[in-house]
């Protein structure tokens, strides 16, 4: 395939994998996650190096957002907001 091709098809692959990660994300720090999800979320980071980096990404996006978090108080952020 001509390169532009294999950009794409790259890129299209990073989009669904920080999309799935950010789901998982959610699923997994909801409350609800069950062992089952676990598993398959286990399952999932081993099936491609992308996806064990796209999951990284949102962890860490996750954590920063909760560090500025500390940082507020709720009636701050709600002004914020």
């Amino acid at each position: 395939f001509p390169p532009v091709i294999r950009s794409l098809t790259r890129k299209l692959r990073e989009l669904r994998a920080a999309n799935a990660a950010r789901r998982w994300h959610v699923r997994l720090h909801g409350g609800a996650a069950t062992s089952t999800d676990r598993l398959r979320h286990r399952a999932w980071l081993d099936a491609s190096p992308a996806n064990r980096e796209a999951y990284a990404a949102v962890d860490r996006a996750a954590e920063r957002l909760d560090e500025a978090r500390s940082l507020f108080t709720a009636a701050e952020i709600d002004r914020l907001l």
